[in-house]
């Protein structure tokens, strides 16, 4: 994979322990896709400074730009990043490992419709998120927790290759903590469902039953 222009931050959809945040201020997010066409977007709060780079070397400065006919390693810098508040690289066929960050002020992050997307999800510290879609793509596990993002009112995981059981009770497990957190004031919609799911456990399954009557959350599952 190519490196940025920091030499201890690699490419930040590629697992690398010395990466804390990729979002770091005059420093490039890089992406890469195997199909187009691809429209990648973003919302801000603010008049921050937006440059797409594509590919084939044309730029563009709008949150939403034009679709793209292109295939290949396309970077986004937003400055300052704390401006983003919304994500949005859903259906472009991104390829790779998503390696997510504290991004301060998201409150969407959408990266569904990526058949390409593989490997490990970690869920972080989104204390503004309040919908997480990230369904129909080849993810085969999770890790990280939910337990405080208690704005979140969807949290959208189904159609990915989820197999380990003891993952999807943990995220229920944790999701029960967040819906008890005193600062939550809305439910939640959760679905974990899909032919590649694995269902949860019998105290999954009673976390999930708790979830639906005791905070009258709707969850959808394998």
């Amino acid at each position: 994979m190519t490196f940025t222009t920091n030499p201890y931050i690699t490419n930040p959809w590629v697992t690398n322990p010395w990466v804390t945040n990729p979002w770091i201020d005059g420093v490039p997010f890089e992406f890469r896709n195997a199909a187009y066409p691809i429209g990648p977007y973003i919302e801000v709060t603010g008049t921050p400074t937006i440059l797409w780079t594509w590919s084939d070397g044309s730029t563009s400065d709008a949150a939403a730009p034009e679709e793209k006919t292109l295939i290949g390693t396309h970077t986004l810098l937003v400055t300052p990043w704390s401006a983003v508040t919304k994500l949005g690289l859903d259906g472009i066929n991104l390829t790779g490992e998503v390696v997510t960050q504290a991004w301060e002020n998201i409150d969407r992050l959408y990266l569904q419709n990526n058949y390409h997307l593989s490997g490990n999800f970690i869920f972080q510290l989104w204390v503004n998120i309040d919908r997480l879609y990230i369904y129909h793509n080849v993810i085969t596990s999770l890790s990280g927790s939910l337990k405080t993002q208690i704005k979140m009112t969807r949290c959208y995981l189904h159609d990915n290759s989820i197999s380990s059981q003891t993952e999807i009770d943990k995220l229920y497990a944790d999701l029960l903590i967040n819906a008890a957190d005193p600062g939550r004031v809305a439910v939640c919609i959760v679905n974990t469902s899909g032919a590649d799911m694995v269902t949860p456990s019998a105290a999954g399954l009673a976390d999930i039953d708790d979830l639906r009557n005791l905070h009258g959350w709707t969850v959808t599952h394998a």
